[in-house]
């Protein structure tokens, strides 16, 4: 009677436990691209196609520009060794940014067709693993000129190490 008493603690102690057991590496992976997913949507439903905005120069003169962000994304995820964050993630997205030529009126500008120039950004998100939920610790920028036209960006990168990020959109979005 006591074996059997004490074998059924056991089971129920052993049951009780996987209820509370960390998720698996598939577990985690597919939490990963599930938030991934989820940002990126939520940023590309900011983005108006065929939207511009129109913006006046220090000199006093208007130019529209426009941002697209590319749909298409890279992430990697790795296991680390840290107790704080198993697991690191990588996003990386990039958005481009086209201004128009300047003119003096308003009217002018929003009736332009040609380009001035275009920068790419490249957005480097590092994301951790922390109490079972993804947390961006940090995103690394990098901004290219893509065209060559205006000649005004040759390129520049600088990194984001805020802990008030709390989407991939409050980065984006501040274009």
């Amino acid at each position: 009677m006591k074996k059997i008493l004490l074998l059924t603690i056991m089971l129920l102690l052993t049951l009780s436990n996987i209820g509370f057991a960390d998720p698996s590496e598939s577990e985690i992976l597919a939490s990963f691209k599930q938030y991934v997913s989820d940002e990126v949507g939520t940023a590309l439903s900011t983005y108006e196609v065929d939207k511009y905005k129109m913006r006046k120069s220090s000199e006093g003169r208007w130019y529209k520009t426009t941002s697209s962000l590319n749909p298409n994304y890279s992430m990697d995820i790795k296991k680390t060794n840290s107790l704080m964050s198993p697991y690191m993630g990588i996003l990386e997205v990039s958005q481009v940014d086209s201004n128009y030529s300047e003119y003096l009126s308003k009217e002018m500008a929003e009736t332009d067709t040609i380009l001035y120039d275009s920068n790419k950004t490249t957005y480097k998100f590092i994301i951790a693993y922390q109490d079972n939920k993804w947390v961006i610790t940090g995103v690394n920028v990098q901004k290219t000129n893509i065209d060559g036209i205006g000649g005004i960006h040759p390129g520049y990168s600088f990194h984001y190490d805020n802990k008030s990020i709390t989407s991939i959109n409050d980065i984006l979005r501040h274009r």
